[in-house]
C-alpha cells in the first residue's frame, strides 16, 4: 500500500463529489458526506461509506497537523470490494512508526494514530 503523494485523480466519484475541490479537507468531506446522505441515487450509499472512511483515515488512521487529506486515498477506498487487498493495519502502524522515528527529538509533532501502539502493544503481549 503506497500512501504517496498523488496529483487528484480521474474518477467518476470525485467528479461526482469533489468536482472544483483542490484538496480535501474536514469541512470539504463533512459537506460531501450530508449531501450524499440526503441523495436517492445507488451511488450515494456507496460514497456515504467511501466518504466515512476518508474521513476516519484524516481524522484516526493518518492524522497529522494539517486537516487535510492526500488524494492518494481516493485509489485505496474507491472501489469498496477491493479494500480488504491493502494491508491497513500495516500501513496505519508503518506511517506513525515513520514519524516517530523521524521526529524522536520533537515528539510534540509526531503524527499517526496513536492507538495503533496500543494494539501493536496488547498483541506483542498476547502473543509472546
Amino acid at each position: 500500500m503506497s500512501l504517496r503523494y498523488s496529483k487528484k485523480l480521474k474518477s467518476a466519484f470525485l467528479r461526482r463529489r469533489f468536482p472544483n475541490d483542490t484538496r480535501l479537507t474536514g469541512p470539504v468531506l463533512k459537506t460531501a458526506l450530508v449531501k450524499a446522505m440526503k441523495g436517492k441515487q445507488p451511488t450515494d450509499y456507496k460514497d456515504v461509506a467511501i466518504i466515512v472512511t476518508l474521513y476516519l483515515c484524516l481524522k484516526l488512521f493518518f492524522a497529522t497537523s494539517g486537516n487535510s487529506i492526500g488524494w492518494v486515498f481516493i485509489k485505496c477506498v474507491e472501489l469498496l470490494e477491493s479494500m480488504k487487498q491493502y494491508d491497513w493495519p500495516e500501513a496505519i502502524t508503518s506511517t506513525l512508526i515513520d514519524s516517530i522515528m523521524a521526529l524522536h527529538k520533537t515528539q510534540e509533532k509526531v503524527t499517526g494514530c496513536g492507538i495503533a501502539l496500543l494494539v501493536r502493544r496488547i498483541s506483542i503481549q498476547i502473543y509472546n
